[in-house]
């Protein structure tokens, strides 16, 4: 899985890892240029390993307060994954939210980058 997500308003962690039985979804975040003032852009490179069971979802969520505009640079493989994304809204405020879905089983050893 590859996804790029810009514009994010939030601090960055250099790498942040976690693990939920033995999936562990690893990221590092990048600060950008500017292109438009006032917006801070930061692309994040996720790294999601371990047995992943066939329709099992992950969801990595984005806070309306420190993030707008997420962008899906390069989809995971659609013959493996099944991704949506969901803006964050200010308004109401709802996080915003890239969700993906396992069609087929992700083996043991299997890593799926995403950006």
């Amino acid at each position: 899985m590859q996804y790029r997500i810009g514009r994010a308003l939030a601090l960055a962690g250099a790498v942040w890892a976690g693990s939920v039985g033995a999936v562990e979804v690893r990221y590092v975040a990048s600060d950008l240029f500017d292109a438009v003032p006032g917006f801070d852009r930061w692309r994040y490179d996720y790294t999601v390993s371990g047995p992943v069971a066939e329709f099992s979802t992950l969801n990595l969520l984005f806070s309306a307060a420190s993030y707008a505009d997420l962008d899906l640079v390069t989809p995971p493989d659609p013959s493996r994954w099944s991704s949506l994304v969901v803006l964050p809204d200010p308004a109401f405020p709802a996080d915003g939210w890239v969700g993906l879905t396992a069609l087929v089983a992700q083996l043991t050893g299997e890593a799926s980058p995403l950006r």
